[in-house]
């Protein structure tokens, strides 16, 4: 089993099913790549991409029919149901204040 899949798993044992949700996942590498293909089988709703190389992002909302922003990150994140974050960062890259 991967990282992708158990995590998935887990969301859907939280959150019930992910059919009706929206996502937003931040980063598209392999790892994202994955969470983005397990999403998809469970059949979620609206997906969202962003990464900070906007063709990888762009790539893979076409490959999985999903929808990319390179617009302000704070907006998207407030309006996703749920964020999934899989970036290689050595320092924290995002801060949320309510």
């Amino acid at each position: 089993m991967s990282v992708a899949s158990a995590g998935v798993k887990l969301a859907e044992r939280i959150f019930g099913k992910l059919e009706e949700r929206s996502v937003l996942v931040l980063g598209a590498g392999a790892i994202s790549e994955q969470v983005v293909s397990q999403l998809r089988v469970r059949g979620i709703a609206n997906l969202f991409l962003m990464n900070r190389s906007c063709d990888r992002a762009e790539e893979l909302a076409r490959q999985y029919g999903g929808r990319w922003s390179a617009g302000e990150s704070g907006t998207r994140i407030a309006s996703a149901g749920r964020v999934v974050s899989s970036v290689a960062a050595e320092e924290p890259f995002l801060a949320w204040k309510s």
